[in-house]
């Protein structure tokens, strides 16, 4: 073998292709000099020999330098006939079968990606993977070797781009902004100059109408990708991206798939499948009937394309799926007349909305017959009842409705021309019922109803009346119930309604039953929940309002109305009292406005509409009933020359004259609705847009706006430089990419100094800072032309509302309000009314009032209307004597964000009212009286303690009065000095401290007069009282708190009753008064009545052992009982009649007898029988 003159692993490396392979066991040798040999044959055959190898060489190197391959290999020179230093042991062999040239094999070796010496033996390959650098050293074997051994060292490199990892999928926005990065992709390269080899990217499939462009980036060895349009899920919803990166050194190329998925936004409002759907339906329908089913599409997917369905009119009859959008019957319409109802039906996804409408008519049927809620009924009158007064409300009802409902009462037999029946039911006197004297009256009723044709009952009522005769002092009202209606808003003190009741001797003299009636008869009401609303006289039995009523808090009142004759009391006989029921009805007001359904309308219309067209509906609802609840439309402004005209009923716009010969491009018309209440009221005015659409000569491509006008709000703060909004046209044919927008007919010049179009995408921004106090609205025009095409113009209405700015806090007007009631006020009646301002205006001036009890225990007393701050009294306060209500108010704006006042306005309310303290006497002695108080009147928990008043009642005094004013003084000057009269006046005989004992029983029990030692005590002493003589007492209880009335530290109650002490041996000089006594009259008759009632037990006694003896001797003769008893066979005795027929007692022997036989005396006697406990008794 021959030896390599050079080590392989210190082989330079050379760019392989590009330059020839150098050969260590190959030399060229120099040419002879001789240019006479050069043209030898053996020079010539040496120069073939050299060109064959050289073409032989230059396909071997395009075999490794693969252009299908991105793996670079660089070999290194190949060496023959060398072997390695550690031979086999020098790595790991490898075979590739294929290769069988050196070129071959390195190829092979460096796609492979391994190894580090080519290793070709004959034409076998092997690549070899070295442990170590120094086991692959190469040296010439000594021994010849007959194989051919060739050896070439390589290393590679791949020059492919790499990518940096990216997102499986990217996902984007649809209506996204052109230019707009995406996503930044990387990707590095290697090369044989540089190990950071420039990278170029490019999309090589998959961009649909190039939605997508690549920005190189070579100074960060990357490319950001962007939108080169603005993205449509609704056209295109996916993208695969083929990115290609190519290594420019190289050429070589590497790819990736990127997969762009665009979301969907709510940029497409739902659209109803018809412009109007129709109906017919009769009114008979059961509820739950599906009537039609509306149906709207959403061109978005996902939950932008969910859409709910929602009913805007006649909610009461009707009702809608929210989901299916299935209009179904939600009660029964009830008419007397076919109907069209006009549904409005909007179908909703999120901020976008459609509307439709539905004509549901309703074919009327008469088809229920009245019917009696009752058959039977029955009243008892008196015989003195005034005539025309209503006896009873006979009741009945019809399924139909309007004039199909309408009922007449007929009577049909039993009437003898006293009674007659109104279309209301009522059941009335026509004559006296005095004259015919005590009769029963049996009547039939039949009712009809007004239908077409009408249909009568099938069954007849039937009323009972029962005239009841007047005893000579018996009380009675004419009816025993009365009924009456009344306004919500009926003045206080409007009398409402006249009870009578008659006693029996006024009825037994007609002629004075007036005069009797006023002196005998006294009035009143008896239940305490009515009689704070109303008062009847005394006298007269009037009952009138005494407070206002509200139908939301209550809309019924029963009271109980007592009749009593005085009369009777003054005659010594016993009270007679009757009662009636009186129901007030109360009605409620109008009290709620109209409310639209939009807050503005608008529509495009064509010049050439026909007159009569519908154009657009309006709709407002109200909340109130009935008539109150009926609706009527009126247009209030902007109607040039009566161009349009509106339905008053359905709120449909009509076009009334030809709109062809006019100019007018824009109407701004003014809608109101009013309801019919009494009084009516009217909503809030909304505008209607109406844009008309002319022709134009010239040109027919033009720009066109879809709707009549932009409405956007701005507040005031906004910076300068916002974009309020975004106008746009499209073109009714070819590209929008030519339009170009400018503002025209701008009013007064202010809104072009606030405002700035830009001409290319129509956005509309703010160029200067807005001021809300001095102007709070621009309206202008903006126009829309294609300047390319030379088009015509099309205008729009744009109107700017500016918002004031919320940067006021509301503040109270006083920062506390106190309130002392000195007596018990009305239950609703205004406490107070706290006010407060805020310098903002419009919404941001409106404000709301919260109450805030700070007593746990004292919360519903009172409440305050949020909108006017009025507080009033929700509770009684009649057990609330000397209370201190400590409250706070706060108020906030109804701005966004809302403001809240800095500090709360501060309520105090004292309770500073009469009270009574109810006293029970416990025990009298002649010098001490023990009493206990009642204290059911008074808030404990403001009470520190309590002061008993004691004064000798001597109402006979002439100074009693006098000297009941003067301020109490002590027992001392009382009882001691005894000066002018002095023991009249009020002292103050103890003080008890409050305790939770006290506060828990409310209640007390004192001893007034047992303190011996205060002769000698110029202070407050419970000293002795004077014998036999009488005192009354008055509780005075001193406040806890009393907040900021510091001048009311106590309360005095009102005056006890009068109490005497016991009798003393020495009478008073100055006693007036003398006292009757009735012990012993009360012991005498008490005494005779036990007396009585021993003897009678005692007879009883007796004639019970008789009877019982009585019994068991006629039981030897089988006699039975009672038969035995004397008082059944007395003949003045009642059961005397039993046997006088005789059968009855016949029937009771021969019972007696058969019991006799079936029933043994161990039965018989078993002590539940007279004989039995006769037997006992012996």
């Amino acid at each position: 073998m021959l030896i390599p003159t050079n080590d392989f692993w210190k082989a330079k490396h050379r760019k392989f292709g590009f330059e020839k392979l150098t050969l260590s066991s190959r030399k060229i040798f120099a040419p002879r000099k001789k240019l006479v040999k050069m043209f030898s044959p053996p020079e010539i055959l040496n120069t073939l020999l050299f060109l064959f190898c050289s073409l032989f060489l230059l396909s071997e190197c395009s075999i490794i330098n693969d252009p299908r391959s991105t793996i670079i290999c660089m070999p290194g020179d190949t060496i023959h006939n060398v072997t390695l230093t550690h031979g086999i042991n020098a790595g790991v062999f490898t075979a590739i079968d294929w290769a069988k040239t050196m070129p071959q094999c390195i190829r092979e070796s460096c796609n492979r990606k391994a190894g580090q010496i080519a290793f070709l033996v004959e034409s076998s390959c092997y690549m070899v993977s070295c442990f170590r650098k120094e086991y692959c050293k190469s040296f010439s074997d000594s021994m010849p070797n007959t194989l051919r051994v060739a050896v070439t060292p390589y290393t590679f490199f791949d020059a492919a781009p790499a990518f940096q990892p990216l997102e499986r999928t990217l996902y984007i926005d649809e209506n996204n902004k052109v230019g707009k990065k995406l996503i930044d992709i990387f990707a590095y390269a290697k090369s044989r100059r540089s190990d950071n080899a420039t990278v170029f990217f490019n999309i090589t499939r998959g961009n649909i109408a190039n939605a997508f462009k690549l920005i190189q980036r070579p100074e960060r060895g990357g490319a950001s990708l962007v939108a080169n349009v603005v993205l449509d899920r609704e056209n295109v919803s996916y993208y695969y991206l083929i990115i290609q990166a190519t290594n420019v050194d190289e050429q070589k190329i590497s790819t990736t798939t990127l997969r762009v998925e665009v979301l969907d936004i709510n940029d497409n409002g739902p659209k109803f499948l018809k412009s109007q759907y129709s109906t017919t339906i009769n009114s008979n329908v059961s509820i739950g009937t599906e009537v039609l089913r509306v149906y709207a599409v959403d061109p978005d997917t996902g939950e932008n394309a969910q859409i709910r369905y929602y009913l805007i009119t006649y909610t009461q009859l009707f009702q809608i799926l929210p989901e299916t959008g299935t209009i179904i019957v939600k009660q029964r319409i009830q008419l007397d007349r076919t109907r069209t109802f006009t549904l409005i039906v909007a179908a909703i996804n999120g901020e976008h909305r459609a509307v439709v409408s539905v004509n549901v008519q309703v074919v009327a049927l008469n088809e229920f017959r009245p019917f009696f809620q009752r058959l039977n009924y029955q009243v008892s009158v008196s015989e003195a009842i005034k005539v025309g007064t209503s006896l009873i409300r006979i009741s009945a009802t019809d399924s139909d409705t309007g004039s199909f409902s309408q009922l007449k009462y007929s009577i049909t037999s039993g009437n003898n021309n006293l009674f007659r029946i109104d279309d209301s039911g009522d059941v009335r006197t026509t004559k006296s019922l005095h004259s015919i004297g005590v009769k029963n009256f049996t009547l039939r009723i039949s009712v009809r109803d007004s239908g077409n044709p009408p249909l009568k009952s099938v069954q007849s009522a039937k009323l009972v009346v029962l005239v009841t005769s007047m005893e000579r002092y018996k009380v009675k009202f004419d009816v025993p119930l009365y009924t009456i209606a009344i306004m919500e808003n009926i003045p206080v003190g409007s009398s409402i309604l006249n009870v009578r009741a008659v006693s029996g001797l006024s009825a037994s003299r007609p002629g004075r039953q007036k005069e009797n009636r006023k002196g005998r008869i006294v009035y009143s009401i008896e239940n305490k929940d009515g009689a704070p609303f109303f008062r009847i006289s005394k006298h007269t039995g009037a009952i009138s309002t005494r407070r206002p009523f509200d139908y939301e808090l209550q809309k019924e009142f029963r009271l109980t109305v007592n009749a009593k004759d005085i009369e009777a009391r003054r005659r010594g006989l016993r009270v007679q009292k009757d009662h009636a029921i009186v129901r007030v009805k109360v009605i409620d007001l109008n009290d709620n406005r109209p409310k639209f359904v939009l807050s503005f309308y608008q529509d495009i219309i064509n010049e050439n509409m026909t007159v009569g067209s519908s154009i657009l509906r309006v709709t407002a609802n109200d909340a109130d009933n009935g008539m109150n609840k009926k609706v009527e439309y009126i247009m209030q402004s902007g109607n040039i020359n009566n161009t349009f005209s509106m339905d008053a009923d359905s709120g449909t716009l009509r076009l009334s004259r030809s709109l062809a010969q006019g100019t007018i491009e824009f109407y701004n018309l003014t809608v109101f609705a009013k309801d019919k209440g009494r009084p009516p009221l009217s909503s809030s005015p909304v505008s209607i847009y109406i844009k008309v659409k002319r022709h134009t000569f010239g040109p027919t491509i033009r720009p066109e706006f879809t709707v009549p006008v932009y409405l956007a709000k701005v507040n005031e703060s906004c910076p300068v430089h916002t974009e309020i909004l975004r106008v746009r046209a499209r073109m009714n044919s070819g590209p929008d990419s030519g339009i170009k927008y400018y503002a025209t007919q701008v009013s007064g010049g202010e809104a072009d100094s606030h405002f700035a179009v830009n001409s290319v995408t129509g956005a509309i921004t703010l160029i200067r800072k807005l001021d809300y106090k001095k102007k709070d609205r621009y309206t202008f025009l903006v126009a829309a032309i294609d300047v390319s095409k030379a088009s015509s113009v099309d205008n729009v209405l744009v109107r700017i509302l500016v918002e004031d700015v919320n940067n006021h806090k509301p503040v109270f007007d006083k920062p506390v309000y106190n309130v002392i009631y000195n007596k018990e006020p009305q239950l609703f009646s205004r406490v107070v009314q706290v006010t407060a301002t805020d310098e903002d205006a419009g919404q941001n001036a409106d404000l709301t009032y919260f109450l805030h009890d700070n007593a746990k225990d004292k919360k519903g007393f009172f409440e305050i209307e949020p909108k006017t701050g009025i507080m009033k009294i929700m509770r009684m306060l009649q057990r609330e004597s000397l209370s201190l209500f400590r409250m706070s108010v706060s108020v906030i704006d109804n701005g966004t964000p809302s403001l809240r006042s800095d500090k709360n306005a501060e309520i105090n309310v004292l309770i500073f009212q009469p009270f009574s303290t109810p006293l029970i006497l416990i025990k009298t002695t002649q010098q001490t009286i023990t009493v206990q108080f009642n204290l059911k009147y008074l808030d404990l928990t403001n009470v520190k303690e309590f002061g008993v008043i004691v004064q000798e009642y001597l109402p006979s005094s002439d100074l009693f009065e006098d000297y009941t004013k003067l301020k109490p003084t002590t027992w001392f000057l009382i009882g001691y000095l005894q000066k002018k009269n002095q023991n009249l006046r009020r002292y103050i005989s103890k003080i008890v401290p409050n305790t939770p004992v006290i506060t828990k029983f409310g209640m007390f029990q004192i001893t007034v007069g047992d303190d011996k030692g205060c002769n000698l005590r110029n202070e407050i002493c419970s000293g002795p009282l004077n014998p036999s003589s009488k005192y009354r007492f008055q509780l005075r209880a001193y406040l806890n708190d009393s907040g900021p009335f510091a001048q009311h530290k106590f309360k005095d109650g009102d005056f006890t009753e009068a109490f005497f002490t016991g009798l003393g041996t020495e009478a008073k000089t100055y006693r007036k008064e003398g006292r009757r006594n009735y012990d012993a009259v009360v012991y005498s008759v008490g005494a005779a009545l036990i007396l009585v009632i021993l003897l009678s037990f005692l007879r009883g006694f007796y004639r019970l052992k008789l009877d019982r003896l009585r019994i068991h001797e006629d039981k030897k003769k089988q006699i039975s009982f009672p038969v035995s008893n004397p008082r059944f066979q007395d003949p003045e005795s009642p059961v005397e009649k039993i046997r006088t027929p005789g059968q009855g007692r016949k029937l009771m022997a021969s019972i007696n007898a058969e019991k006799s036989l079936d029933i043994g005396r161990s039965e018989e006697d078993d002590g539940s029988s007279p004989d039995s406990a006769l037997g006992h008794f012996r």
